[in-house]
């Protein structure tokens, strides 16, 4: 780990949280699709969440990680191989209804609706409209609700929409529910806590013109690891977003580690100079910085690849930026030998056939390493947390 000495706010989170001085230690792990596969983040949070607690799986997106359109019900928070073994600190969360439901994100490669920013935290999402069939039903409401439900009955909800009309006060609700209370922030965020949910099926629906932007699931304490990746995602993404609705969200989550996991996607776009890459991390970093000036930060390189010459210089760009801006940096290169490397991981099922993702057991090992690395800089000898689920 280069310049440890910014995790400080992290380490410090971690040891007040073990020492029962406060109820959460969060971090926001933004990324592109190695981050959005889940393997590599769910190694290293399940590692935080054995030594410090488990406080649950965070903030989810109203989208399957790692895919580009979803086709039916799907999982999120789930146990993995990547959790280790005799780890289990993942809570099954399931979700229904998805594909009634209109996606809006920041373009890739195709048009995914308004490109006005109103994505979220995560950068993904949901209007109560049908998927858009060659320019149809884009705007016909979807009249199946999106089902909630998840296997553990200790956590709490929290409901993140949005609005177009102040005066909304429930943009995106809960069936047979009340929140109990209604917070917003930054004009548009509204946040509704609902407290603790059972593992009943729970229905959300969205009035005309809002939009569910995530779900927050939380136990009243522990390690709290969101995990914000999008496939085709950049650093400069983040300058797409509404600053004001994006910043307060970030708020609203109240991190102590902010990660940004980007690079992949800048190296392979011969087009984008180390010098504009340089740039656009440089006001990605300050909108960072901007939003959570008290949280620690980090900036990851992406793995190594296989016989791309650009590679070197967009992480030395990385390496320079984070260090200018007060972030720890992580060469993840490192972990398969250095730049270029990844070729020889080829051969040891490490590697996707895109020679440029990683398989499940690949991204197992670089997410170990990385807990690693975390982990010696914020407790070198753990002694274990408090029980938790």
């Amino acid at each position: 780990m280069e310049y440890p000495e910014h995790l400080v706010q992290f380490r410090r989170a971690c040891s007040d949280l073990r020492a029962g001085k406060r109820s959460h230690a969060r971090v926001l792990h933004f990324g592109d699709s190695n981050v959005a596969a889940g393997v590599w983040p769910a190694r290293v949070a399940a590692v935080l969440k054995s030594s410090y607690g488990n406080g649950g799986p965070g903030y989810l997106l109203p989208y399957p990680a790692g895919s580009y359109r979803p086709t039916g019900d799907f999982q999120s928070g789930i146990k993995t191989p990547s959790a280790g073994p005799g780890i289990d600190v993942f809570d099954r969360v399931h979700w229904g209804g998805v594909d009634h439901w209109r996606i809006l994100r920041r373009g890739h490669r195709e048009r995914w609706g308004p490109q006005d920013g109103h994505w979220g935290l995560g950068g993904v999402a949901l209007a109560p409209g049908l998927p858009a069939t060659n320019g149809k039903n884009a705007k016909t409401p979807a009249t199946q609700p999106l089902t909630l439900w998840t296997s553990a009955p200790d956590l709490q909800l929290t409901v993140h929409s949005w609005s177009p009309h102040r005066g909304e006060r429930l943009p995106v609700y809960v069936e047979h529910r009340s929140p109990s209370q209604v917070l917003r922030s930054g004009g548009s965020l509204v946040v509704q806590p609902y407290g603790h949910v059972g593992t009943e099926r729970l229905n959300l629906r969205a009035r005309p013109n809002n939009r569910l932007l995530g779900v927050v699931l939380e136990r009243s304490r522990g390690v709290v690891y969101d995990v914000l990746g999008v496939n085709g995602r950049r650093a400069s993404a983040l300058l797409s977003e509404d600053r004001v609705l994006w910043s307060s969200q970030v708020a609203q989550r109240q991190p102590d580690l902010v990660i940004l996991g980007f690079g992949g996607n800048e190296t392979l776009d011969e087009h984008l100079s180390p010098k504009h890459f340089a740039s656009q991390l440089t006001r990605t970093l300050e909108m960072v910085r901007g939003a959570a000036p008290e949280a620690s930060c980090m900036v990851l390189a992406p793995v190594a690849m296989c016989e791309r010459p650009r590679l070197g210089p967009m992480v030395e760009v990385q390496r320079t930026a984070a260090q200018a801006h007060g972030c720890a940096f992580w060469d993840t290169t490192r972990v398969s030998g250095g730049l270029n490397s990844l070729c020889e991981w080829q051969g040891r099922g490490l590697v996707s056939s895109d020679g440029l993702h990683l398989t499940p057991e690949g991204y197992g090992v670089v997410g170990d390493s990385m807990a690693a690395a975390v982990l010696s800089v914020l407790d070198p000898k753990p002694t274990g947390g408090f029980d938790s689920p």
